[in-house]
């Protein structure tokens, strides 16, 4: 006994990451009952004889609010009636045997009224839509063809598929019940725990010094899409441990998560694009569908930043962009690395490669003529210079990759057999890309959030730091630590971080967007200044704090959707080199390279290992991961035949940094595969087989590609 209190005690300090380390033999388990149909209501339950030791917990039982909110969005925590998508949750069972409740929770019959739901964009309807972004710049987008030798008019439809996050761990949360204090402890994985906290208490109909929320001291990866779903996790577990006064588990199954979980939001992008006889993007009409599900979670976000990529790294003075945030009866999808940026970014560069196709130009030379740059700005208005895409950055991969004679080569051969009609010993293509990544949020959003930071030097000059948001990885909390003892002059060693307390209240928001490295170590090294200058003048014990504030060049203007949107815009372009073989038809990935602007790299070791391990998740999306709902859910057959790329699958990157200035501060750099890869991946497969490719995942079928690629 004494042994499982001291590992829950370990737990409840952050010192584990999983929850199922938990052996506590007292904590009570939790199952849900999840609707069977899409759309419609409930007419009535017929429940079945509970034994004392099970209860159920139902919407009216709640004690406070029953939404999660989420920037503005809620989400139900227990269904009212009214249901929005298989799998939303009905109620609960909790009790100390998971095989009965098990038993139970199929015995409950749920009469429904159904309705006929709405999965995707085919029947799009004005209530459907939640959340809509215009931009208009220059003359009306009217984006008229004519003969080749006056310009050239594209239009392509380009498509982004779900993928899952394929957690270490699926979503779960233990809590603690306090009977001294009639109090809650919770320990759950998530990237933002404050909101868990306050999630809680607005559930429960408690203040905030009865519930603490604790987070893993040293998260592992894989938290990227746990945002906001931990809150509606940890609610079912708190809910449970407030009516029963007892502890609870409640630790979902890997095919439930694979099941019920939010995943990245689809999306459908239509292009209409002109160019001049010389190649110069001239007019671009574009229209961005987002498949946001039931509940719309970071709806704004998701539309503005597809918004600014929806062009990438091109200057067009006459555009139209139109992105609409659709409702729909899946299930809540949502946040996922390169949060709809990566999705704009996609498209724009295969459309890049289809117009220089139209064109008759080299990749690069296309590209480095349409790039915006400090006379030729963006959608959203001039840029400062360094966030700019960088000169070198293109020519810098095309000498790591050899792109241009590969490129030449490849081409010719392509030519060559189509003339010949005959099949080579091998096929091969190439493909580049160029991406950014922005980091924070929007600016007008990131000044709300006003995060702070502590610093305090005790009296054996031992120092410790206090952030109101999780490190989002384990590696920036020693680059904290570094970043500090430079300053300072403390030893590591003597530098400690303080885990997150909830309590207090104040919210540095999300884990996400690079808010760590770009917002947090920023404000890091503004306190070491701070504390410095304190130390001349004031003995030992010190504590000294800074809040963020928005640089002056970053301005922003909703409304008209101009300024400087991002703290941080860093860059990227990548090559991508495949192989076919003519007996198995199966696309090999030859090589892959990157170029990137990260600013300021405050560990190379850990940027390359995170930029390595972003390229499988990009290479993933792009090709592997195909997965579907059907009729409003996953059936169970895709949860075993999903695959991630292994080793393999991914042969080693070759990355190389630009040299950054003196002055250069550090920037986001792991979601830039996810901006670049898909799209030199796809343009790459384009030049193998001739045809365009508009989709991710692609369609990797051999007698596909055989009859199309070899006809």
């Amino acid at each position: 006994m004494k042994s499982e209190t001291m590992g829950v005690q370990k737990i409840l300090q952050g010192r584990s990451v999983f929850i199922e380390d938990i052996r506590d033999k007292t904590a009570l388990s939790i199952r849900i009952k999840r609707s069977r149909i899409s759309r419609g209501k409930i007419r009535g339950m017929v429940f079945p004889e509970l034994p004392p030791e099970v209860t159920i917990i139902r919407a009216k039982d709640i004690p406070g609010k029953n939404s999660i909110s989420v920037l503005g969005a809620q989400v139900p925590v227990l269904s009212t009636g009214e249901l929005r998508y298989k799998g939303e949750p009905i109620l609960l069972l909790v009790g100390p045997d998971e095989r009965v409740l098990d038993d139970l929770i199929g015995q409950v019959v749920v009469d429904y009224a159904e309705e006929t739901p709405h999965y995707g964009f085919e029947d799009l309807r004005p209530e459907n839509i939640c959340y809509t972004r215009l931009i208009e710049r220059g003359a009306a987008a009217e984006t008229g063809g004519g003969d080749p030798g006056q310009g050239q008019t594209i239009v392509r439809e380009y498509d982004t598929g779900l993928q899952e996050h394929c957690y270490a761990e699926p979503h779960g949360a233990y809590v603690r019940w306090v009977g001294d204090t009639s109090s809650l402890q919770i320990f759950t994985s998530s990237r933002w725990p404050v909101h868990v906290h306050t999630s809680l208490c607005e559930v429960l109909a408690l203040p905030r010094e009865l519930v603490s929320v604790t987070v893993p001291e040293s998260p592992d990866r894989s938290l990227c899409g746990k945002v906001w779903y931990p809150s509606l996790i940890a609610a079912y577990g708190a809910l449970a441990a407030w009516l029963t006064r007892k502890n609870t588990r409640i630790l979902f199954s890997q095919e439930e998560d694979f099941r019920y979980s939010p995943k990245r939001t689809p999306s459908l992008l239509r292009y209409r694009a002109s160019q001049d006889k010389d190649g110069n993007l001239v007019a671009a009409d574009v229209g961005i569908l987002l498949n946001l599900g039931a509940y719309p979670v970071f709806a704004k976000q998701t539309a503005d930043r597809a918004a600014f990529a929806a062009l990438g790294a091109y200057h067009c003075p006459n555009v139209r962009i139109e992105v609409r945030a659709v409702k729909t009866n899946l299930p809540p999808l949502g946040p996922f690395t390169g949060m709809g940026s990566a999705m704009g970014l996609f498209a724009a560069e295969t459309l890049a490669e289809s117009l220089r196709l139209a064109a008759g130009k080299n990749p690069i030379d296309w590209k480095k003529a349409n790039l915006f740059c400090k006379t030729k700005a963006p959608v959203s208005g001039p840029l400062p210079r360094d966030n700019l895409p960088p000169p070198g950055l293109l020519d810098m991969v095309a000498g790591m990759s050899d792109f241009n004679r590969k490129h030449t080569a490849f081409e010719f051969a392509q030519k060559r057999r189509m003339g010949a009609n005959r099949q080579p010993d091998y096929l091969k293509g190439i493909g580049i890309a160029i991406g950014c990544q922005s980091s924070g949020f929007f600016a007008t959003e990131e000044e709300k959030l006003a995060v702070s930071l502590e610093l305090s030097m005790d009296t054996e000059g031992k120092l410790t730091i206090s952030q109101p948001a999780v490190a989002g990885s384990g590696s920036l909390l020693e680059i904290w630590k570094k970043t500090a003892s430079q300053s300072l002059g403390t030893p590591v060693k003597d530098i400690h971080t303080v885990p997150l307390r909830t309590e207090g209240g104040k919210d540095g928001g999300p884990a996400i967007f690079s808010r760590g490295i770009t917002i947090m170590t920023k404000l890091l090294a503004d306190c070491c200044e701070l504390l410095k200058k304190k130390r001349f003048r004031s003995p030992l014990p010190l504590s000294v704090s800074k809040t963020y504030r928005l640089p002056s060049s970053c301005v922003w203007e909703d409304r008209g959707f101009t300024g400087k949107p991002f703290i941080e815009l860093s860059w990227a372009a990548a090559v991508v080199e495949l192989r076919v073989d003519p007996l198995t038809l199966i696309p090999e990935i030859g090589g892959i390279w990157m170029a990137v602007d990260g600013g300021k790299i405050l560990n190379r070791t850990e940027a390359r290992r995170n930029l390595e391990r972003s390229i499988s998740d990009a290479i993933g999306w792009s090709v592997f991961e195909h997965l579907n709902y059907v009729d409003g859910e996953i059936p169970r057959s895709q949860f075993t035949t999903y695959r991630i790329p292994t080793c393999c699958d991914v042969p080693p990157p070759m990355i190389e940094f630009l040299e950054e200035g003196a002055k250069a501060s550090a920037k986001g750099i792991g979601e830039l595969p996810h901006a670049c890869i898909p799209a030199a991946y796809t343009n790459a497969l384009s030049q193998v087989s001739g045809l365009p490719f508009t989709g991710i995942p692609v369609c990797l079928d051999g007698k596909m590609l055989a009859r199309e690629a070899f006809a």
